[in-house]
């Protein structure tokens, strides 16, 4: 474990490195990082998959945790910068082509932004990189502004892509926030607020999200 950051009121992210000094295994974006842990008072080692939020092109694993669970709740409380993780190659199949011709709607829900952010440091890298970077449109939903995780990373790469990629955040209970500034919209991610977004027809969509969120954006 190489650094530990919060990125939100209930959401943190661990970087691994190899303990060895070896290179990373290869994963595509949106794969999820098998990790093992040892709970106190547990004879078996937990086993649990974390989605990656960091780009294939990255030096880093990076999961970010939600505190809920077991778990998740050890890697929030129980783990420190310089600790060994026990993990397992990266794997899954809900990936993304960087150079797509057709533009990319990711839509995310509380920390199911995490593939979303891996699929989105991949589109703006490899990008750059190409001198081409895929129309992007990324919906992020969360209830409170304090719940939104990775406002300045997104902000950043939306930057970078200098037109290409557009980020509308949600929230459901905006409370205090100010529109405009905090966020975008006030409500769910729906049908009126794509068709009203998006400015084509023709899209790859990637959706992640709670049980609740997937009904509401379909």
């Amino acid at each position: 474990m190489v650094n530990i950051v919060d990125e939100s009121s209930s959401i943190r992210s661990f970087y691994l490195q190899p303990g060895d000094g070896a290179g990373l295994l290869p994963h595509l974006a949106g794969q999820h990082l098998p990790i093992r842990v040892k709970l106190h008072g547990t004879e078996a080692p937990a086993i649990r998959t974390y989605t990656l939020s960091s780009a294939p092109s990255d030096v880093f694993y990076r999961i970010s945790v939600k505190r809920e669970g077991s778990v998740s709740s050890h890697l929030h409380n129980g783990v420190s910068v310089g600790d060994i993780i026990d993990v397992r190659a990266p794997a899954g199949g809900f990936i993304l082509d960087a150079h797509a011709q057709r533009p990319a709607v990711l839509l995310a829900g509380g920390v199911g932004i995490t593939p979303m952010l891996a699929m989105l440091r991949h589109i703006v890298y490899e990008g750059l990189r190409k001198q081409r970077i895929r129309q992007t449109f990324l919906f992020q939903a969360s209830r409170r502004v304090e719940d939104l995780p990775f406002t300045q990373e997104i902000d950043e790469l939306v930057a970078a892509a200098k037109g290409a990629v557009q980020v509308i955040r949600v929230l459901s209970q905006p409370e205090s926030a100010q529109l405009g500034v905090g966020y975008d919209v006030h409500g769910h991610i729906d049908m009126p607020l794509l068709t009203s977004r998006l400015p084509f027809n023709d899209y790859d969509f990637y959706l992640c999200g709670p049980a609740a969120f997937t009904p509401i954006s379909l």
